[in-house]
């Protein structure tokens, strides 16, 4: 953790500046201080704090990442069942693509720090230093939106294959 010199917030390790005042941060709290920080924090400010934190993986992100790993055994399950079905309508392609998206949906859920380094990657060549950027609420909203639309978009559209004759 550290904690900002200037307005007292209190952020995780990852952050350079400060996300309340925009200030730099200086070196982590100590051990010592971090237990204080902590045992001054409710239980549930705390599980509102690890819910805004973008690098936290909590257990309903494992369960939905379990969730689209099952959802991409049932599109390869489908391919392999139902191929002859899939070619005459044209959905092997779609049916790729979507076992593709999954899995990045699942590995970006269980592995965030590896997808916030991609979407730093694709602004590289964009702004000035990229190596300093944290993830803003909208960024944090829209992974887990996305996650979720992925999820119940690809189990409707697995439904409707199935039901298909």
């Amino acid at each position: 953790m550290k904690k900002c010199k200037k307005c007292g917030a209190i952020q995780d390790n990852t952050h350079n500046k400060c996300i309340e005042c925009g200030q730099p941060l200086n070196a982590q709290l100590t051990k010592e201080e971090e237990v204080n920080v902590k045992a001054g924090m409710s239980e549930e400010m705390l599980k509102l704090y690890n819910k805004k934190d973008y690098f936290y993986i909590s257990r309903l992100d494992r369960i939905t990442a379990l969730l689209l790993m099952a959802d991409a055994i049932l599109y390869v399950m489908l391919l392999i069942t139902r191929k002859e079905f899939l070619m005459e309508k044209g959905f092997i392609p779609i049916t790729t693509v979507l076992i593709i998206i999954i899995l990045m949906q699942a590995i970006g859920l269980l592995f965030p720090k590896v997808s916030w380094a991609v979407y730093k990657m694709r602004l590289m060549f964009q702004i000035d230093d990229p190596q300093n950027l944290s993830p803003s609420t909208t960024v944090v909203f829209m992974k887990r939106f996305m996650v979720y639309a992925v999820l119940v978009g690809t189990y409707i559209f697995i439904i409707y294959l199935y039901l298909q004759n």
